[in-house]
C-alpha cells in the first residue's frame, strides 16, 4: 500500500489483496451496520458510501477490462479476428446486418457466460461491422432499431450500445432497462458500466477500450 500527495489530492496503490480487503469491509459495513452507526463512525450518509462502493467497483472493472482489451492486443488476438471475418468490403448490406445480428447474440451469450475475453473480441467484431456500414454510407436506422425492440439481450444491448450517437433516447432508456434486468446480471453490469462510461465522455473522459463509450 502506498499513499502520494500530488496536484491537490490523495492517490492510493493497492495491491490486490489489499484492494479485495477494502472492498469486503466497504460491503460489510453497507450491508451490517445500521445507518446511524454507519453515519456515526464513518462521517457521511449510507448512501454516499453505496454511491462510493459502487464506484469502486466499476473502477475495478474497468481497470479489468483494459488489462484484458491489451493483452487481446499484445497477443494479436484482434487483428486475427478481424482478419478471420473476411473482407467486408466484398459483402451485400443485407449479409453484413445478418452479421451484426449474429455477432450481437453472441456478445450476449458471452457476458452471460462471464467470459470476458470473448465478450471483449465479439464486440471489436460488431465495431468492425458497423465501421463498414459506415465507410459505404450505408444506414443501419432500420437494423437498429430492430434490435433495440428484439426480445435477446444481447442484440437490445448491442443495438443500444451502437445507437448512443445515432438515438441517443432510445439507446439510453435501453440500457436503463437491461441495467434492472435481474435474469441476466452480466448484461445488466455491462448496460450499467456503457452508460457510466457514456456519463464519463461527455464530461471529456477518454473511453476505455473494452468498456462502453
Amino acid at each position: 500500500m502506498k499513499l502520494e500527495w500530488s496536484d491537490g489530492r490523495y492517490t492510493l496503490e493497492l495491491d490486490q489483496g489489499e484492494f479485495d480487503f477494502i472492498k469486503r469491509c466497504l460491503l460489510t459495513a453497507l450491508t451490517h451496520v445500521s445507518d446511524a452507526e454507519y453515519d456515526i463512525v464513518i462521517g457521511r450518509s449510507k448512501d454516499a458510501g453505496d454511491v462510493i462502493f459502487h464506484d469502486l467497483a466499476f473502477q475495478e472493472r474497468e481497470a479489468y477490462a483494459k488489462r484484458i482489451y491489451e493483452e487481446l492486443d499484445r497477443e494479436g488476438a484482434i487483428a486475427m479476428m478481424i482478419e478471420y471475418m473476411g473482407d467486408l468490403t466484398r459483402l451485400p448490406d443485407e449479409e453484413i446486418f445478418s452479421r451484426i445480428k449474429a455477432e450481437a447474440v453472441k456478445w450476449g451469450q458471452a457476458l452471460d457466460g462471464g467470459e470476458r475475453r470473448r465478450s471483449i473480441l465479439t464486440r471489436e467484431a460488431l465495431s468492425a461491422l458497423f465501421a463498414e456500414v459506415e465507410r459505404r454510407g450505408a444506414d443501419p436506422g432500420r437494423a437498429l432499431r430492430s434490435m433495440l425492440d428484439g426480445e435477446d439481450p444481447g442484440t437490445r444491448l448491442a443495438g443500444a450500445f451502437f445507437s448512443l450517437n445515432r438515438d441517443p433516447a432510445a439507446a439510453v432508456s435501453v440500457l436503463e432497462s437491461l441495467s434492472t434486468d435481474t435474469r441476466h446480471p452480466d448484461i445488466s453490469v455491462e448496460a450499467v458500466d456503457i452508460l457510466r462510461n457514456r456519463q464519463k465522455g461527455e464530461g471529456g473522459a477518454e473511453r476505455v477500450p473494452g468498456m462502453g463509450p
